[in-house]
């Protein structure tokens, strides 16, 4: 039986490619995940922007499910413009360090 490697060896498939297009699916899974906690509220991205203090472009742009390169601050403004809380943990083992 092949493993996984041997067939995306077979294949011609490239690892860090798979891994690129996973995290591409995973900022869409987030990006809908987002917007749908807006659209729950019975908030546009306008109204979310004006609770927030900027652009509806930015807003847009915190809904495209890339948040790796959003400041804390910024995700923790969309939250409670939302009327939700931010957290941020570090999971270390057993031992959770929560930072928000």
């Amino acid at each position: 039986m092949d493993t996984l490697d041997d067939f995306i060896a077979r294949r011609g498939f490239d690892r860090e490619e798979i891994h690129q297009e996973a995290l591409k699916l995973i900022a869409e899974c987030r990006a809908y995940e987002l917007r749908e906690a807006r659209k729950a509220e019975h908030l546009t991205q306008s109204d979310v922007a004006e609770r927030m203090g900027i652009s509806q472009a930015r807003v847009s742009e915190v809904e495209s499910g890339d948040v790796s390169s959003l400041k804390v601050s910024t995700l923790a403004r969309y939250a409670e413009a939302l009327g939700g809380t931010f957290e941020a943990i570090i999971q270390i083992g057993d031992k959770t360090i929560r930072l928000v």
